[in-house]
């Protein structure tokens, strides 16, 4: 009899300690699903920002280039050197080293092949500020 006391009690045992790595197991499997959720809001947020912000710098670039381009050659110094001013601007602007930083910080949580597209874009931009745009 009291070799049946021990069995049934590590067969009691022995399922607390399944029981318990079943709720443990659970609990792990709700922690990765969550943290899975989490990555892909933050990847949807870090594609949805890095979109609007680098879409509204480069229209905001592309008008300062086109009033650029559209100086007829016979234009004032004064009128000149202020489109150019503009234009300089905007590409120092759009190309500052902590907003490349930044960006570069967002396009790194997202898949492979958006992390390509936006990587190319932002070596580009890291380019322009290494460059020297003459006076």
């Amino acid at each position: 009899m009291a070799g049946h006391d021990s069995l049934a009690a590590g067969l009691i045992g022995a399922a607390g300690a399944l029981f318990a790595a079943w709720i443990a197991w659970t609990a792990v499997q709700h922690q990765i699903n969550a943290d899975r959720e989490r990555a892909l809001a933050d990847r949807e947020e870090a594609e949805r920002l890095l979109s609007q912000e680098l879409t509204d710098f480069t229209e905001a670039l592309a008008a300062a280039l086109r009033r650029l381009a559209g100086l007829p050659e016979d234009a004032s110094y004064d009128r000149s050197r202020a489109v150019y001013e503009a234009a300089a601007y905007m590409v120092e602007r759009v190309s500052r080293r902590e907003w490349i930083a930044n960006f570069q910080a967002m396009a790194d949580t997202l898949d492979w092949n958006r992390r390509i597209k936006y990587g190319t874009l932002l070596r580009g931009l890291d380019d322009c500020e290494n460059s020297k745009i003459p006076e």
